[in-house]
């Protein structure tokens, strides 16, 4: 499997993923019957189940996205570090059109305006989600070489663990790809931190003294799914990034 393939495979998982997010997002509010079974027996734990996918989505395809780039682009192809890392932001006008469509239509708009609306938003979010991934490429390029060369880290992997060794390999951060994957997940996980602590401080600026325990536990839970997501997406992450670099060796053989 080349470069191009494999680019293309994750691009292919990463559109199923956004398609998945948006029918979450539009049967329960667009279609008639699911909409009142949604609003009457199960609206909690929907709401529930949304706000988990969302979030772990919005960490792990960043996450895996600057990793397979990682793992795929030559030491000094720049050219080729961009050109991938845009090819995986695209799948997300898979849900950023037609939901910005809807909300704009939401709004008052016309059906006209609603898809201008729509481009232009959904431009935005590709730019932003590819500076994103640039960035994470970018900086985690620079720590990694910097502990390689202090001998923090091995170029080298251990081709003798097996298969279902993956995940167990993922977490020896003596290795290169492990310790990129896991430089890219800090990484992530102190961007999402950074807007987790504004989230909390504003509301307890808005809230006052007026807060209860559960909105203490709420913020608590947060925080610990925000970590459970890091881990997670980490070791998914690297598995992806592993099996490509793997075949894309045997392919060269």
């Amino acid at each position: 499997m080349d470069t191009k393939k494999s680019i293309k495979s994750m691009a292919l998982i990463y559109a199923l993923l956004y398609f998945s997010l948006f029918l979450i997002f539009y049967l329960p509010n667009y279609v008639k019957e699911i909409n009142e079974l949604v609003e009457i027996q199960i609206k909690t734990p929907y709401l529930i189940v949304r706000g988990v996918m969302e979030r772990l989505f919005q960490f792990f395809i960043p996450v895996s996205g600057a990793s397979l780039v990682l793992s795929t682009s030559g030491e000094n192809n720049k050219k080729a570090l961009i050109k991938n890392s845009l090819l995986l932001c695209l799948p997300l006008l898979i849900y950023s059109l037609p939901y910005c469509y809807l909300y704009a239509l939401s709004l008052g708009f016309d059906s006209i305006e609603g898809t201008g609306i729509s481009l232009i938003f959904s431009a935005i979010g590709i730019a932003f989600q590819w500076c994103h991934v640039l960035l994470l490429v970018v900086v985690c390029r620079f720590i990694t070489a910097r502990c390689v060369a202090s001998g923090e880290a091995s170029e080298n992997t251990s081709e003798s663990l097996a298969e279902s060794s993956l995940i167990k390999q993922s977490f020896d951060f003596s290795l290169a790809l492990p310790f990129s994957v896991l430089v890219v997940s800090l990484l992530e996980l102190l961007y999402n931190l950074i807007l987790e602590i504004i989230n909390t401080a504003s509301f307890f600026i808005e809230a006052g003294g007026t807060y209860t325990l559960n909105d203490v536990i709420d913020i608590v839970f947060t925080y610990v799914f925000l970590l459970m997501t890091m881990l997670i997406s980490h070791a998914a992450s690297y598995c992806i990034a592993k099996r490509v670099e793997r075949r894309e060796g045997d392919a060269e053989i």
